[in-house]
């Protein structure tokens, strides 16, 4: 498994990826560690808006397993994505995630 700080170096290198790739996709919240464990495990996040007029809020969960680096996102509009029903579907669907060994 990756350390923390080589979690947020492999964030920080798919944010260069998405900015050189996705010009439609902007960086919104840049590398932070997370709160979130997820499945037991550290995560990074970082936030996304996508679209031409950020028709979408993205929010990204970079997550290191003995087995495997994930991305987990999760994507609502952008006038929902900060209203506490869809913080509450982003928070359970985050908290429910279990990683089979």
């Amino acid at each position: 498994m990756t350390s923390m700080g080589g979690l947020l170096k492999y964030d920080q290198e798919f944010i260069k990826y998405i900015e050189e790739n996705y010009p439609e996709e902007r960086i919104v919240e840049y590398s932070n560690y997370s709160d979130y464990k997820i499945g037991g495990y550290e995560t990074v996040k970082h936030t996304t808006a996508k679209g031409p007029y950020i028709i979408y809020g993205v929010e990204s969960f970079i997550v290191d397993t003995p087995n495997a680096i994930y991305r987990i996102t999760y994507q609502n509009s952008a006038e929902l994505f900060d209203s506490p029903e869809s913080q509450e579907i982003m928070n359970h669907l985050i908290n429910s995630i279990k990683f089979l060994d």
